[in-house]
């Protein structure tokens, strides 16, 4: 199949532009269950997500849903 859009949800400080460039995935490039898993793969290899998944992939209209991890603001 190929891939129509690729919408990003529940990010709070990345933009939705990085999150598809860690993910490997554009609009017009086709798509299998094996890459749509290896995206996953690259998203936690980031380690920057305590959370993802990505739903759609039946009609091609891709939504990555992330839960980011929290940002340690100090050191004691």
């Amino acid at each position: 199949q190929v891939i129509r859009s690729i919408a990003v949800t529940g990010n709070q400080r990345l933009e939705p532009d990085t999150i598809r460039a860690y993910a490997n995935l554009s609009v017009g490039q086709t798509y299998t269950a094996s890459k749509l898993d290896q995206a996953l793969k690259d998203l936690y290899g980031t380690q920057l997500f305590a959370d993802v998944t990505i739903s759609g992939a039946d009609t091609g209209n891709l939504v990555i849903a992330v839960k980011e991890n929290p940002v340690i603001n100090r050191i004691i």
